[in-house]
């Protein structure tokens, strides 16, 4: 992961969390470790046990609404307003 480049920060973290617990640490030491809550140490270490270790390093998309437009119409837009005025208009 680390020789890649291309793993979020969060993946690394994730991994990070596993290994920690692996060698043995407790979940309090690890969470201070990364500075992150012993709520979200377990939920790592849960999802790991049940689920395998690709869905605990996974990055799930967040709950909430899905976006209203996808790539295509949204690159439109951008090169449209990115792109030259219409004849007669400053913008």
């Amino acid at each position: 992961m680390l020789s890649k480049g291309q793993v979020s920060a969060r993946v690394l973290r994730q991994a990070s969390i596993l290994r920690q617990l692996d060698d043995g640490r407790r979940l309090t030491q690890v969470a201070a470790n990364e500075g992150v809550a012993g709520k979200t140490v377990r939920a790592i270490a849960r999802r790991y046990e049940e689920e395998g270790l690709d869905s605990a390093l996974d990055e799930k998309p967040p709950p909430g609404k899905q976006r209203a437009l996808n790539a295509c119409p949204s690159q439109r837009i951008i090169a449209m307003v990115c792109g030259l005025s219409p004849e007669g208009m400053a913008r």
